[in-house]
């Protein structure tokens, strides 16, 4: 077997190099495809980031995508790697959901990740919700602006004067 080019970016599956892919603008690098769409500097700091196993979505505040999901202590509690948002950069408010294998995903949801508990027993998905929240129920005034719930994810949202609506 040849030398692959350094080029092609991150191993695959079972270690094997992927070339880029020539039909997207940015190849197959994800910090190229990352920083082709959002147009932003590279941040330079990878925090962790929870997401509990309870059915209900998180949102995080990240740049770019998760580079990384385990389960390290406790099985009902998801551990995820990211860029960090750089100081100044617009907030993202992006919805994570993590599901069992065998349940329900949401229509408006991308896998991004999978990890399994130490013991191998449950295997975890991390979902990102990609719903735009064009149906909203208004749910009255609240503290920081007013409540509504997304008609088609369900997911909590809040609108501050005439920002549009974004996860609570």
């Amino acid at each position: 077997m040849g030398m692959i080019p350094a080029a092609w970016g991150l191993a695959g599956a079972h270690g094997k190099q992927h070339p880029p892919d020539p039909t997207h603008p940015a190849g197959g690098n994800t910090y190229a495809r990352t920083r082709h769409r959002g147009r932003m500097p590279r941040p330079s700091v990878i925090h962790r980031f929870q997401i509990p196993v309870d059915g209900h979505p998180r949102i995080l505040d990240i740049a770019g995508d998760l580079l990384h999901a385990a389960v390290r202590h406790r099985p009902d509690l998801i551990d995820v790697w990211a860029y960090a948002r750089p100081d100044g950069m617009k907030h993202m408010h992006r919805s994570f959901l993590v599901v069992g294998t065998g349940h329900t995903t949401p229509l408006t949801s991308q896998h991004v990740a999978t990890c399994l508990t130490p013991d191998g027993a449950l295997v975890w998905h991390v979902l990102e919700n990609l719903c735009t929240h064009q149906a909203v129920r208004d749910t009255g005034e609240g503290k920081q602006g007013r409540a509504g719930v997304c008609c088609d994810c369900g997911l909590p949202l809040l609108q501050r004067g005439t920002e549009p609506w974004l996860p609570a």
